[in-house]
Parts: C-alpha cells; sequence; structure tokens
C-alpha cells in the first residue's frame, strides 16, 4: 500500500529515498506487529486513509496518515521494555 501511495502522488523515487533513510521505523514497525490487535488497526488505519483520499479530503488523510504513525511511536516504550537488549540501547 504504501509504495502505490508514493506512485500515485506522482514521487516514485520519493519510495526509494524513504527506504534507505527508515531503518529505524522499520524496525519498530515489525517489532510492533505481532503485539495483541495492532494488525487489526493497522488494517483500520489504512481504509480510513484510503477512505479519506477517495473522498477527496486531503485534511482527513494527512490526520489519517499521522494517527496511523503515531500509533508505533506510541509503543515505543513497551516495545523496549519487550526487547530491552536485543533491539535497543541507551
Amino acid at each position: 500500500m504504501h509504495r502505490m501511495m508514493y506512485d500515485a502522488a506522482g514521487v516514485p523515487d520519493l519510495w526509494t529515498v524513504m527506504l534507505k533513510r527508515n531503518g529505524h521505523i522499520e524496525r519498530l514497525r515489525r517489532l510492533h506487529l505481532p503485539m495483541k490487535g495492532k494488525v487489526d488497526q493497522t488494517v483500520r488505519d489504512h481504509i480510513a486513509i484510503v477512505e479519506a483520499i477517495a473522498a477527496g479530503d486531503p485534511i482527513a488523510a494527512a490526520r489519517e496518515v499521522r494517527a496511523h504513525l503515531s500509533r508505533s511511536l506510541a509503543f515505543i516504550e513497551g516495545i523496549r521494555a519487550h526487547y530491552p537488549a536485543e533491539y535497543f540501547r541507551d
């Protein structure tokens, strides 16, 4: 879905740049994914984003994207506690 959005926005090269720069976020996303309810929430988030785009409402789309991204960021401390030494250091 993410790459399709870059393509649809007319900035497919930005996808490649983002992949090269998002290592820490990707690691966080992969560590968060197995947690209970994460997959269902991600599907709901993606639906909300697509619906806002389809409705032609960029403000709502941006709001939904921000909410989607902030959910994983809100779990950083819990993820750090679950994987204290394997993936994080102070």
